[in-house]
């Protein structure tokens, strides 16, 4: 080796790295035989970015040093076409390419004649960088120098990058595959050897234990890891900003076409493969492969995937806007067309921006149903709205913003308003689809926007007409009759028809019209003893996670609560909440908290009612004014009246409604709720008022069940607090009249408890025992404290001491179990006179044993085993058959099996007969 050559030159990182290589060796070499006297040719070939034009520069630096005469060029891809452009770097040409006709024969020996002259005063060394660009006529003339110049202190040294598609000229594969041509590769380094480039950088400990990640960022490229120190020295810590610049920097400099693979793989992401990245970048399959493989090696990529993720995003923001949109719709349509997931196509669509071809709107709208089931509301919410601005039908992009608002309407509910009254001009021009109208209809109606809602589906009706509309239509006058019936009125259509065979309509078909058909019946009357099951089926098949469900859900629990099956509607509150889980529509967690209230006040739990109810109320008014909210406070003001927080549910009557409110069924439940209260503070007259209103609209809007609201008890009752038992005994017997065939449990025993206060004292006990029997079947504990009230009372009148203080007990003993709820003294109607004057029954003992009710028992007591005292005891504290067995942990058969055994062991034939001290002692 020349001595000159043997020093290393103080330079940091890169540069003493590549001075330390086995690259740099061999060029060292090259010098030292050519400075002897023997020309040499050489080659360093190598990827972008590895190090070739840094090797060159080294090796023209150390040149320098040991008195070489240096000479450069640069080819370029822009002046590949001009001729001589690279040899005129590198000799002076001026003069023999200003005259005419000069052949390239006489340039050729011009230039070794200039080269010869220089190697006569030393040795002389010619590097060209990227020689891949050099022009036709330079390579001739290199050609002809390095073979003419045999045996001259001559090294010529050139840089090369192969190109993509093979396309080198003739004369360039030539002359670089020439039999002395030397060639030199300039690799990625190994972990190692970005190791030994760190250490200048962070030190010995710090490039061991960096080494390895930035190989894995670069691949080994020393541009790359160089890029990574400048980011490490950066004041902006893990920013990056040198590592993308690098990543980018690199591949432009490989060309057009690895340019265009580079970015298809960054638009298609995790989707790329050869066949996507090939059709989307337009490249023959076998060509893209190698650009894939150069992008590995030059340190881009790792496989089909950028080695630095931020990178890929560099490499498109770098394009033109216009340029990245299309880019991006056409890898939409390829990742359509290869079967991708609908959401990976649509994030690609709403990137690229409208585009109104035909394939595009049910993508984003199968991307908003795949949303919509990951419970992305907001995401589903950005497909339809872009779906909608693709449209190129108008009714079809009005479609999908009904279905914007809706969505909205679970995510921000002033947004949702909005969204639905923007709507309705288009909808009053015609320009809106019949269902789609009918669907924003009855979205106006939840807030009570009743006459924007009259108004569109009037203006449906009259200008489609009835028999042309389908499904919708037949759903939307369902839900008007049994929840808006008002708004039926206002349009001035009929209720669904029944149909001739005299079965409902609708049990085939989509759920929610089902369900609002099973709801319909329910208030229509045709509470058959298939009811119950069918509605639970109903609630079966919905999901309850899922948005378009939840009015389902609704009208099956409300045809649920209407049929008096309260256990069962409790029971799907809970496995709804249990199996919607955190991801639910938020509409339906608030609609079940106030069927829980609802449900819980006709179980007669006014506790579980007021804490349920007020739990929600705040959400429900912090969201606007809707049904639900009227439903709440009616239960609120019914709770607390019965209760006897007469104060509290006269705060709650307070509160604004809107006049709105009393043209739905929850309006009702207001209604009577207020009747309640008024009657419980003596207000007969007002309360009166409320009762006959509340029955005007039932029987007006064909609702009148019986278990919806009984108004004409509570007219009944009314008439009794008056005085005038002759006016209530018609509203008992027509709501009993409405009873037959019906398995109401709940609405039968009220009913008899109220038909008993309009019978002779004689008759009451018998009627108060078939009222108590029904109200603990169905589990409504605080109407039946009312009837064992009202019993005491019956007993006392007849001067059945016993049996009035065992009543009495038991009303009192269910009172203190209904959680909050008092019974508040019976006010029995004045006894008519021909009526007093019928002579009381002879009394008799009542036998528990041997001995009178009065008595302990003695040993009869013991012959009951110690589960049959368990049971008698908490039978004569007045539980329930369900409420015993719930305790015990037993079944409700096993519980009447020892009630059998205690009655025929005590000789008695009901609990009734239970002595009112045993259950203490027994207990």
């Amino acid at each position: 080796m020349v001595p000159a050559l043997q020093g290393v030159f103080a330079k940091g990182g890169f540069m003493v790295l590549v001075e330390r290589s086995k690259a740099a060796t061999e060029l060292d070499s090259v010098l030292a035989e050519a400075a002897t006297g023997n020309s040499v040719i050489a080659v360093i070939d190598g990827n972008v970015a590895m190090g070739k034009t840094t090797l060159l520069r080294v090796l023209k630096e150390r040149a320098a040093a040991a008195g070489f005469t240096v000479l450069s060029a640069v080819g370029d891809l822009g002046d590949h076409h001009v001729p001589y452009g690279v040899v005129g770097s590198v000799v002076d040409l001026t003069g023999i390419l200003s005259r005419r006709g000069s052949r390239a024969a006489d340039i050729a020996r011009e230039s070794a004649r200039e080269v010869a002259g220089l190697t006569a005063r030393g040795p002389v060394l010619i590097t060209v960088d990227d020689i891949q660009y050099a022009d036709g006529e330079s390579l001739h003339c290199l050609r002809y120098l390095a073979h003419a110049l045999r045996g001259q202190p001559l090294a010529l040294v050139m840089t090369f990058s192969p190109s993509l598609r093979g396309e080198e000229s003739p004369a360039l594969r030539s002359f670089l595959q020439g039999a002395n041509v030397r060639r030199i590769r300039a690799d990625a380094l190994s972990v190692d050897g970005v190791a030994r480039m760190l250490r200048d950088v962070v030190g010995e400990a710090g490039s061991v234990s960096l080494a390895a990640r930035y190989h894995r960022l670069t691949g080994g490229n020393p541009l790359l890891v160089r890029s990574l120190c400048e980011d490490a020295r950066s004041e902006r810590r893990s920013s990056g900003d040198a590592l993308r610049r690098a990543v980018v920097h690199c591949v432009d400099r490989m060309g057009p076409l690895s340019l265009r693979i580079a970015r298809s793989v960054a638009v298609l992401g995790d989707f790329a493969n050869l066949a996507t990245v090939s059709r989307l970048s337009e490249v023959d399959p076998g060509v893209a492969r190698r650009v894939v493989q150069r992008l590995n090696s030059v340190g881009a990529f790792a496989g089909l995937r950028f080695r630095y993720r931020p990178a890929a995003c560099a490499l498109l923001e770098a394009m033109p806007a216009d340029a990245l949109d299309s880019l991006r719709f056409r890898a939409a349509r390829v990742l359509h067309e290869a079967g991708a997931p609908v959401t990976s196509v649509a994030d690609r669509l709403l990137a690229a921006g409208p585009r109104r071809q035909a394939w595009v709107p049910p993508v984003l709208e199968q991307a908003a149903d795949r949303a919509l089931a990951d419970h992305r509301v907001e995401r589903a919410v950005q497909y339809l709205e872009f779906a909608a601005d693709c449209c190129a039908d108008e009714r079809h992009g009005y479609s999908f913003r009904v279905r914007v608002a809706a969505l909205r309407s679970t995510l921000d509910v002033r947004s949702a308003e909005e969204a639905f009254l923007a709507l309705k001009a288009p909808i009053l021009a015609g320009r809106v689809h019949p269902d789609d109208a009918l669907r924003v209809a009855r979205a106006r109606l939840t807030p009570l926007h009743l006459g924007d809602a009259a108004d569109m589906i009037r203006h449906t009706v009259d200008n489609t007409g009835q028999a042309a509309l389908g499904e919708e239509w037949q759903l939307t006058r369902l839900i008007l009759a049994t929840s808006y019936p008002g708004v039926l009125a206002r349009v001035g259509v009929a209720p669904e028809p029944v149909d001739p065979s005299g079965r409902p309509r609708h049990r085939h078909g989509p759920l929610l019209l089902r369900a609002a058909q099973e709801l319909a019946d329910t208030l229509t009357g045709a509470v058959d003893p298939g009811a119950v099951e069918r509605a639970e089926r109903l609630l079966e098949e919905a999901r309850p996670a899922s948005f378009a469900d939840t009015t389902a859900v609704v009208c099956a629990l409300l045809a649920l609560v209407y049929a008096d099956a309260l256990d069962t509607a409790s029971r799907w509150c809970d496995a709804i909440t249990l199996g919607a889980g955190e991801d639910a529509d938020p509409g339906l967690s608030a609609g079940i908290r106030c069927f829980r209230a609802f449900v819980a006040l006709r179980q007669g739990d006014m506790d579980t009612a007021v804490e349920q109810a007020e739990g929600v109320l705040d959400l429900l008014e912090g969201h606007g004014w809707n049904d639900s909210l009227g439903l709440l406070l009616a239960v609120l003001v019914e709770a607390h009246t019965a209760a006897g927080n007469d104060q509290a549910a006269a705060d709650f009557l307070r509160r604004p409604i809107k006049p709105e409110l009393f043209e739905t069924r929850a309006g009702l439940h207001y209604l009577y709720a207020r009747g309640r209260h008024h009657l419980a503070a003596g207000r007969t007259h007002a309360a009166l008022a409320d009762f006959i209103a509340c029955g005007d609209r039932m029987v007006k809007w064909g609702i009148d069940a019986p278990a919806l609201v009984p108004w004409r008890l509570g007219a009944a009752e009314a008439w009794l607090r008056m005085g005038q038992p002759e006016r209530a005994a018609p509203l008992v017997e027509a709501q009993l009249a409405r009873l037959r065939g019906t398995e109401l449990t709940r609405t039968r025993g009220i009913t008899l408890r109220c038909l008993a206060a309009v019978r002779t004292a004689g008759e009451r006990p018998a009627i108060l025992e078939r009222a108590l029997d029904a109200l603990q079947r169905s589990g409504d504990r605080y109407e039946s404290s009312r009837v064992l009230a009202d019993l005491s009372d019956a007993h006392r009148s007849l001067g059945n001491w016993t049996k009035a203080r065992s009543a009495a007990h038991r009303a009192r003993r269910i009172g203190k179990n209904c959680r909050g709820a008092v019974v508040r003294p019976a006010r029995p109607a004045p006894v008519p006179r021909e009526q007093a004057a019928v002579p009381a029954p002879e009394r008799r003992p009542v036998r528990a044993g041997a001995k009178e009710l009065g008595g302990s028992g003695g040993d009869t007591f013991a012959k009951l085993s110690f589960s049959e005292r368990r049971v008698a005891a908490l039978a004569a504290a007045g539980y329930a058959n369900r409420e015993i067995a719930e305790r015990l942990y037993i079944t409700i058969s096993t519980v009447e099996q020892h009630l059998t055994r205690v009655y025929r062991k005590l000789s008695i034939k009901r609990r009734e007969e239970l002595p009112i001290g045993f259950g203490d002692d027994a207990m």
